[in-house]
């Protein structure tokens, strides 16, 4: 058996001894990082596959990546990776997380999603809860767990988003995309007490663009929901990402000389700073708030 199959047989057992969670005395060491937005098109799916890839080459961090946007999975497609089986597997369970995780570019682990599924984009409580039982077992890795959400707002996502450690709303200059992404984060800031809300501005033509965006989002954020959001930085439009699409490959690695690649770098490179703001807090786990949540829902 492969090391994530030791692992996840060991945890699985720990899972099923602690009646389907982790115990909070569990030692937590995986960090949860959710990518979200408030409307499709902004390029949040890109940014998270090579914001991955970015980690896992600047850091010696195992570099987990789940396709959370259930019904309409596309990492996959996005780096020309055609995965034998994938959640929809998983959730009717046929096979277990080390049968589906894919290994990708720099070693990343891409858990696949399922695209054209309509029942997975739906999922009952119950079917929910099996499914993050069983993604239970990444908690004891020392690594991190990029989470691409789907975008806008529906029960799927804000499950995976209120439970993050942290949350990455990306968003364009575009006014509709920027109303949407502030109508986004003021809904996390009334449903979660603790926010830890980052902001990335995608395809900026210049810099005083990500200014203005950032300054417009962070003066309303702090004046009508008492938030303080960071900037955690910006990426130019830069034509090599569409060329990267079409070919199916990250633009980080085909182009790693190229002004989107750098800015993914310097956002990495933030990350792996701000761990030291997050690393001591005492707190359940991802999965263990996943359940959490999902349970107040069924006993309301």
């Amino acid at each position: 058996m492969n090391i994530i199959g030791d692992q996840a047989a060991k945890l699985r057992q720990i899972v099923t001894e602690n009646g389907g969670v982790l115990e909070e005395s569990t030692p937590h060491r995986l960090r949860s990082i959710a990518i979200t937005s408030g409307k499709g098109g902004v390029g949040k799916t890109n940014i998270a596959t090579n914001l991955a890839i970015a980690l896992a080459v600047k850091s010696n961090k195992k570099i987990y990546i789940l396709d959370a946007d259930l019904g309409l999975a596309n990492i996959d497609v996005i780096l020309g990776i055609t995965p034998k089986f994938n959640l929809g597997h998983m959730l009717r369970g046929e096979k277990e997380l080390e049968e589906i995780i894919v290994q990708g570019p720099m070693g990343i682990n891409i858990i696949p999603g399922t695209s054209g599924v309509s029942e997975l984009a739906n999922l009952s409580d119950e079917a929910r809860e099996d499914f993050l039982k069983k993604l239970a077992v990444l908690e004891e890795e020392d690594g991190i767990l990029i989470i691409d959400t789907g975008a806008g707002i529906n029960n799927n996502v804000l499950d995976f988003v209120l439970s993050a450690d942290e949350v990455i709303v990306v968003t364009t200059p575009e006014p509709t995309a920027i109303t949407d992404a502030y109508a986004l984060i003021k809904i996390i800031s009334g449903e979660k007490e603790s926010t830890n809300i980052n902001l990335i501005v995608n395809m900026i033509r210049k810099e005083e663009e990500f200014e203005l965006v950032t300054r417009g989002i962070l003066l309303v954020a702090k004046q009508f929901l008492g938030l303080d959001i960071k900037k955690l930085g910006y990426i130019y439009y830069d034509d090599v990402v569409s060329k990267a699409v079409l070919s199916q490959d990250a633009f980080y690695i085909l182009y790693p000389d190229s002004l989107a690649t750098k800015c993914i770098e310097n956002i990495a490179l933030h990350l792996l700073d701000k761990k030291d703001e997050i690393k001591d807090v005492k707190r359940p786990t991802f999965f263990k708030r996943l359940l959490g949540s999902i349970r107040r829902k069924v006993g309301s």
